[in-house]
């Protein structure tokens, strides 16, 4: 492939096994509630979703597998920060989204200013709840993907590119999201 892509996916690939042992685990943990920006307050008008941290090896082993291949592939970017940020598994409820966001910070004094990929693993199943659509805003076209809901479905896209998990109106949606940082910041 000689164009490059803003988003890089496998369709399913995780098998629905893993996915279900991840949600397992993350339910002997308490969930907090989401916070955006620098963290320091709770900012509802964007955020409103439950959250928790996983530093588990092998899971961020298999991750790490999948960003980079797509980076390989695709997106040729200098990385060196695999594992400076812990893991996040999100539990979406009934209302609970996530509002339109980057995952990249200007601010020089966060982790966040490092970020170059994200990744998103799907943990649930589509018929497991209605909303909840992981949409990526597409640079200079105008376009907007909207990720598959398959369970185990991977995304990996650049962290500059602006998202939105739209609220969940019936069920559950559990995610896991990872980032990936590089000595220098993308420019």
């Amino acid at each position: 492939m000689s164009d490059w892509s803003p988003v890089w996916y496998w369709k399913s690939e995780v098998p629905s096994q893993i996915c279900d042992y991840i949600i397992k685990l993350s339910e002997t943990n308490e969930y907090e509630t989401g916070k955006a920006g620098n963290n320091s307050s709770i900012d509802r008008e964007t955020r409103n979703v439950d959250i928790q941290f996983s530093n588990l090896g092998w899971i961020n082993s298999m991750l790490i597998g999948y960003v980079n291949q797509a980076n390989a592939i695709n997106f040729e970017y200098d990385l060196s920060k695999y594992d400076r940020e812990k893991m996040q598994i999100s539990k979406y409820e009934p209302g609970k989204y996530y509002g339109l966001h980057t995952d990249f910070s200007p601010s020089r004094t966060t982790d966040a200013h490092l970020r170059k990929l994200s990744l998103s693993l799907q943990l649930s199943a589509p018929e497991e709840y209605t909303g909840g659509d992981l949409i990526i805003t597409i640079p200079g076209k105008g376009e907007k993907f909207t990720s598959p809901k398959s369970k185990g479905t991977v995304i990996v896209f650049d962290s500059r590119l602006e998202h939105e998990v739209t609220p969940v109106e019936s069920g559950v949606r559990y995610s896991l999201v990872k980032w990936v940082q590089g000595d220098r910041p993308l420019r």
